[in-house]
């Protein structure tokens, strides 16, 4: 059964509420905490939190909130976000059921493996390393939903989405799937721009995308996997809440964690929110903290950042709600 809270939703009316019950049943959550389903585990609540199954279902919502006039926004693992104490107002949708599958074929130049925007990144990742197949090993060991690290263009500094992906999956506004060859994309650090239209609480979802990977040799690609792995558990915080590298390293010049390290705010807390004394890119979650005070930690840094080495640090966390 859903869970309803009466008096606490603000933008769902009851027949709004009736419609999501009855298309989606046990798969909607009303007045649902979305500090549960992020990593830094704060926020406010959404209005309705819905897991669409399939295209046709997702497509169906989209379509809907667009009659309706309703915001949405498309919640992955929640890895790299902060959602603000208020939480969302309209409706949150999370990919499940058909949009977790993967599978491969044989392609002219390697394997093409397929996977829907549900599925985890370390899963995909893992996936080709154990099936000997070259090309995903950058994203052993980072957190977060194909979905998402598609939309980010995620990576590490061996690699990235765009060095592999070959066809992008993407639902528009009004609800319709396209299928966007990779050169049809323009790729940027932790950017990418598909040219279709996005509004704001409107926009364009990434529902999967297909990898090009090459045999390798599988011991090799374990060996080299695990390094991977060993080197981000050493040099990154472990065991608390938090979104991962909190800002994006300023283009020609000095990692953001060194610039923050160098301001000398390595421990820096206000109320939970702390920079981690392992990695000053990291704000971490101590066990209480709120995303108000996350947020004033954040601008204490870009200040202090700013007037000792005149440099503006912008958020990688994707910063929502009200």
């Amino acid at each position: 059964m859903s869970r309803v809270k009466s008096g606490l939703l603000k933008s769902l009316s009851a027949e709004d509420r009736d419609w999501l019950s009855q298309r989606f049943g046990r798969s909607v959550f009303f007045d649902e905490p979305l500090g549960t389903h992020t990593s830094f585990g704060v926020g406010g609540p959404a209005s309705a939190l819905v897991k669409a199954l399939t295209v046709k279902g997702l497509s169906d919502l989209v379509q809907w909130t667009g009659e309706k006039n309703l915001p949405y926004f498309v919640l992955g693992k929640g890895t790299n976000l902060l959602v603000r104490d208020g939480g969302i107002s309209g409706v949150v949708i999370r990919l499940s059921g058909d949009f977790k599958l993967m599978e491969e074929e044989a392609a002219n130049d390697g394997v093409l493996i397929r996977a829907g925007a549900g599925v985890m990144l370390a899963k995909l990742c893992s996936y080709a390393v154990k099936k000997g197949l070259e090309g995903l090993n950058f994203g052993v060991g980072i957190p977060g939903t194909v979905g998402g690290a598609i939309l980010m263009n995620a990576g590490t500094h061996e690699g990235c989405v765009a060095d592999s992906i070959r066809e992008v999956r993407i639902m528009d506004n009004l609800g319709t799937e396209k299928r966007l060859a990779a050169e049809e994309i323009a790729w940027g650090y932790r950017t990418m721009d598909h040219g279709l239209e996005s509004k704001p609480g409107k926009p364009v979802i990434a529902t999967g995308g297909s990898f090009l990977t090459k045999p390798a040799d599988p011991e090799a690609l374990q060996k080299q996997a695990k390094k991977h792995f060993e080197r981000r558990k050493a040099t990154q915080p472990q065991g608390v809440r938090s979104a991962g590298s909190f800002f994006k390293n300023p283009p020609g010049g000095p990692s953001a964690g060194a610039l923050i390290d160098k301001a000398g705010l390595k421990g820096k807390a206000i109320g939970g929110a702390m920079v981690s004394p392992v990695h000053a890119n990291w704000i971490v979650n101590t066990g209480k903290a709120t995303a108000s005070e996350i947020l004033a930690l954040m601008e204490l840094v870009q200040e202090e950042v700013l007037n000792k080495h005149g440099v503006s640090l912008e958020p990688e966390v994707k910063i929502v709600g009200t």
